[in-house]
């Protein structure tokens, strides 16, 4: 049975993986502006090697659903989480400057379960301005490795 469960979460990586990859060249095209444009593969190139890491959580129902937290508020650190939950299509969420504050919360009458899926980066990934959509304006940002990012935040 255990097998038979391991094939189709590989099966569900590879689908998802295949989404995240095909959103990254949609963000990469729409991020040009007039005059200029990013690569299609811009984005999925700027990440490097990456990771995909998938969570399955249970959240049995609770009498009492205001005292306890499914998880509690934070933001994603990574690029794209595709979330999967019961009860719901798929929705997205692309981390901007100003990450989405999100939690689980459990329900008195029913159980909740959710599936996300992380999309990020290899640590040792370079992110900064690109270089296409920079001007002779200062630089706002400054480059760093994904891996930086990941243990400042």
């Amino acid at each position: 049975m255990l097998y038979l469960c391991r094939e189709d979460v590989g099966e569900y990586c590879k689908k998802v993986r295949k989404l995240a990859l095909e959103l990254l060249e949609a963000i990469s095209e729409s991020l040009g502006v007039v005059g200029r444009r990013l690569e299609k593969d811009y984005t999925v190139k700027a990440l490097g090697n990456n990771g995909l890491h998938l969570a399955i959580n249970y959240y049995p129902p609770s009498p009492q659903p205001e005292l306890t937290y499914g998880l509690p508020s934070h933001a994603d650190h990574n690029p794209i989480t595709i979330l999967l939950q019961d009860d719901m299509l798929p929705s997205l969420q692309v981390i901007s400057n100003e990450s989405v504050l999100h939690r689980a919360m459990v329900n008195c009458e029913k159980e909740k379960m959710s599936i996300p899926t992380f999309y990020g980066p290899s640590p040792d990934a370079m992110i900064g301005p690109a270089a296409q959509l920079v001007d002779n304006d200062p630089l706002l940002y400054s480059s760093f490795t994904y891996s930086e990012y990941y243990q400042k935040f």
